[in-house]
């Protein structure tokens, strides 16, 4: 059985794309026959350099296939074309997120948060369509033309949905009501982090916390720059603000911020490289995650794994729900004063804090763990949906 993964990677490079590239290494490593339709090859490659995943491109069984297409055609339209282009040359597709309509044959989709639940619910609708008249005129036209290309409301019984968090599970239902659906928390590479830091120890830790994530307004940075304000003058706490740029217009809003408010304590590092990353959550104390809506957030994850405590906004997010579990593996905060009188304290007892039930957390998310269970859902909806 051939299958097909219709997906263009690094437009911007986002986390989705590293659990695209652990699928494919998972399915070509259970000897699937599998082709790749892509508009851009050479995003392929830059996200596995991104991600350290240049061991799927040396594989010698992949075929990628180029969809030529229009640059200005943007994301998610842009799959709705190549699914088009290949709709009846394979057995059955792999896609993220939305279901094109023009798909025939089986369809198994990994989802990070679809569209359909942001039109439908009119939730989750990023800042750019709603900062400005442009913006919401590009969302009012993306309203109607989506359902010309997409599924928005039930789908048929030959469609797959795999949702990576409670929170995204929850709205696919709402919307698309499946048959078959399962929820498998992303890969990460925590055994990999968690074996460095077991080898460094805490003694490699300084007094900083670490944001990663990409720079928009929807993940609530300012939270860290009001808290790195109110606490400035009564603990040395570094602030690193760590991410992929994808609004200029955002992150120089938030430097024109911390340099007016005189503020030593934050630094930006935008676009780092992969071991970089690594190597600044090895050496910070915490891990912050603001965003009051986040499907899942893996970067919390890799903190954990690097021994860093995770402070997290609560609410109805994977990082409080699915991963510290309400509490139960770190800790939430509502307000930035919170998030202060948290930090004020545990940099106090950082260094007397058995981290073992995080770091074991962190491992329950390893990415061969979710390998193993992609292959097993994906055989197993072939199987049954012949």
């Amino acid at each position: 059985m051939r299958i097909c993964l219709i997906r263009d990677l690094g437009r911007p490079i986002a986390g989705g794309d590293r659990t695209v590239l652990a699928m494919v290494d998972a399915l070509l490593e259970a000897k699937h026959n599998l082709v790749w339709a892509t508009s851009d090859p050479k995003g392929i490659v830059r996200a596995a350099e991104a991600f350290g995943k240049g061991c799927v491109l040396e594989r010698s069984n992949i075929e990628i296939v180029r969809c030529r297409m229009a640059s200005f055609i943007p994301h998610p339209y842009s799959v709705a074309y190549i699914a088009k282009e290949v709709r009846e040359k394979y057995d059955a597709f792999l896609v993220t997120d939305d279901i094109p309509k023009s798909l025939s044959g089986k369809v198994i989709s990994y989802v990070h948060y679809p569209h359909s639940a942001r039109i439908v619910l009119n939730s989750l609708i990023e800042y750019e369509y709603r900062k400005s008249v442009n913006g919401r005129l590009k969302w009012f036209v993306h309203k109607l033309l989506f359902p010309k290309f997409f599924y928005t409301h039930e789908i048929s019984d030959r469609i797959m949905l795999i949702a990576n968090s409670t929170l995204t599970k929850s709205h696919i239902l709402k919307v698309l009501k499946p048959k078959f659906m399962q929820v498998l928390y992303p890969p990460i590479k925590s055994k990999h982090i968690y074996g460095i830091f077991k080898k460094e120890g805490k003694s490699i830790k300084g007094d900083s916390a670490v944001f990663i994530g990409r720079v928009i307004p929807e993940k609530n940075i300012e939270d860290i720059i009001y808290v790195a304000r109110l606490i400035k003058d009564r603990i040395k706490l570094k602030f690193k603000i760590i991410g992929f740029l994808e609004d200029k217009a955002f992150l120089e809003y938030l430097i024109r911020v911390v340099k007016g408010l005189r503020l030593r304590n934050v630094q930006f590092m935008i676009n780092a490289s992969r071991e970089k990353v690594i190597d600044m959550l090895l050496r910070a104390k915490f891990i912050i995650h603001p965003a009051q809506y986040e499907p899942f957030g893996a970067s919390v994850v890799e903190g954990m794994a690097a021994g860093c405590v995770p402070i997290v906004k609560r609410g109805v997010n994977g990082p409080w729900m699915d991963i510290t579990q309400k509490g139960l593996y770190g800790f939430g905060y509502d307000t930035p004063r919170e998030l202060a009188m948290i930090l004020t304290e545990l940099i106090k007892e950082y260094d007397s804090l058995k981290l073992d039930k995080i770091t074991d957390r962190a491992l329950n998310f390893e990415e061969e763990h979710f390998k193993r269970s992609f292959v097993g859902i994906v055989n197993s909806f072939l199987l049954e949906a012949q």
